[in-house]
């Protein structure tokens, strides 16, 4: 029990922030880990930041887990919908992981969806660490 105690307040106190650059769209991502089942898994709150650096507006930007990330969201997609140049949006979203920790500079890969304000779909593989 006591090391099960140990473990839950280490990971209440675990913020990671994680962020990419793509593109002229930066994707940041917070992993607020407050939950641990049986020293199984880890589950919690991540925020999400997509950050428009391009010259025009993005519709449609989802940010989704890709791959064996070991972390899934509740909603499968994260929807940012429209984003004026300069502008951010951000999604909290609750999150489970089959690590038992979620330590900075480990790397989690992202797909990110958007279309341009030319009308070009944008489909872009990042890694976060």
């Amino acid at each position: 029990m006591k090391k099960f105690l140990q473990i839950y307040i280490l990971l209440t106190l675990l913020t990671t922030v994680m962020c990419v650059s793509a593109n002229d769209v930066i994707v940041t991502v917070n992993f607020d880990a407050h939950e641990s089942i049986a020293e199984e898994f880890v589950g919690g709150t991540l925020t999400a930041e997509v950050v428009n650096l391009t010259a025009g507006v993005i519709r449609n930007v989802n940010l989704r887990p890709e791959g064996a990330n070991e972390v899934a969201v509740s909603k499968e997609v994260l929807q940012f919908g429209l984003l004026e140049s300069g502008d951010s949006g951000v999604v909290s979203e609750a999150f489970h992981s089959t690590q038992t920790s979620i330590d900075a500079g480990t790397p989690t890969i992202w797909r990110l969806d958007y279309d341009e304000a030319n009308g070009s779909h944008k489909q872009l593989i990042v890694t976060v660490d």
